[in-house]
């Protein structure tokens, strides 16, 4: 399945104390603009894939409305027709929004909805609030649980300084609320610098160990956990950061095209237009060769690269200022799959 990940808005409701973007201006993708972006990808994968999964992520989707997405989903009807493709969709959001209007919406053209909650509400009040300054933890809660009942939700949550040592609560959390988790680390971006919000390598890895004998006896799924654990199964990376580069681009408002969704707006990642129809193919293998440049350098002696491939290549970037430099992670992974051999395999 070809993924595109689209920002349909420039903007968010929320100012999240670690957020990788300093949006305060509102700015929505016109539909037409929607149209040329969605139809020039087409037009590229369709030979290989007739299954096209678009992805409303980055900035807050749901403010565009619903009524922007009944059109949306027009727009996707006329072209899957046109074309012969098959197009579903998926958001991520921070719920504060949805209601059961949303909910309706939802249901109804079955699209898949990921939410961004960080499980214990004292830390997620610290960090994730609206420019009053007010915490959003219980309008993101009640948001998930109205999601809950049309579907099975996964939530990010983002390990940062208030909750590295709060590793079992977040997890029974997710327990609790029946839904699956990733635990991310918060990336070393200038906000969470700024914010004192990062958190050491080895905190993560030691937090993540913590729980996993617990992840053993509960049916959720806690990524990266699990994914780690299909990794060493397969003996491969399985996802946009264990591949090593992005596997699905990210698209801005404007239909520029980035090597990383988390890099928007950042010319170094730059790598085309859909709106303007033209791709840098040269420069996209680039991108798509750090696994390869790490094997010979950072990563040469590492027992793990095959499943790892140097981890994220934003967060290498963010703490590096290049994305051909090893995750600043890497301790983390590596204590991780170390404990996941004892335990899983």
């Amino acid at each position: 399945m070809a993924s595109l990940m689209i920002q349909t808005v420039k903007g968010c409701n929320l100012r999240c104390r670690y957020c990788y973007y300093e949006d305060r201006d509102m700015e929505i993708m016109p539909h037409e603009t929607f149209k040329r972006i969605l139809t020039n990808f087409i037009k590229r994968v369709r030979e290989k894939d007739r299954k096209i999964r678009v992805i409303f992520h980055e900035g807050e989707p749901l403010l565009a409305g619903i009524e922007y997405y009944k059109k949306i989903i027009e727009i996707e009807k006329e072209l899957s027709r046109k074309f012969n493709v098959e197009i579903s969709n998926s958001m991520q959001t921070n719920a504060v929004l949805i209601n059961k209007e949303w909910i309706k919406f939802f249901r109804k053209y079955k699209i898949s909805v990921g939410v961004s909650i960080d499980g214990v509400k004292e830390a997620h009040d610290k960090v994730r609030i609206f420019p009053s300054g007010d915490g959003t933890f219980e309008r993101a809660l009640h948001g998930l649980r109205l999601l809950k009942k049309i579907q099975r939700v996964s939530v990010i949550t983002v390990l940062n300084r208030h909750l590295v040592d709060k590793i079992e609560d977040v997890f029974f959390f997710a327990v609790q609320e029946n839904v699956n988790i990733q635990i991310s680390p918060v990336s070393p971006t200038e906000n969470a610098r700024k914010s004192k919000l990062t958190i050491e390598p080895h905190e993560y890895g030691e937090a993540l160990c913590r729980i996993v004998d617990l992840v053993k006896l509960y049916n959720i799924r806690v990524n990266p956990i699990h994914r780690f654990v299909e990794n060493l199964r397969l003996g491969r990376g399985t996802d946009c950061m264990t591949r090593g580069y992005s596997g699905a681009v990210g698209v801005d408002v404007e239909g520029n095209v980035y090597a990383c969704h988390r890099m928007l707006e950042n010319k170094r990642f730059l790598v085309g237009s859909y709106l303007e129809n033209w791709f840098d193919d040269l420069k996209y293998e680039e991108f798509k060769s750090r696994p390869y440049v790490l094997r010979m350098g950072e990563c040469f002696n590492c027992r793990f690269v095959n499943v790892c491939n140097g981890g994220c290549m934003a967060n290498a970037y963010n703490a590096y200022g290049s994305p051909f430099r090893r995750d600043c992670f890497c301790e983390a992974y590596r204590m991780i799959y170390e404990e996941l051999l004892k335990r899983f395999l």
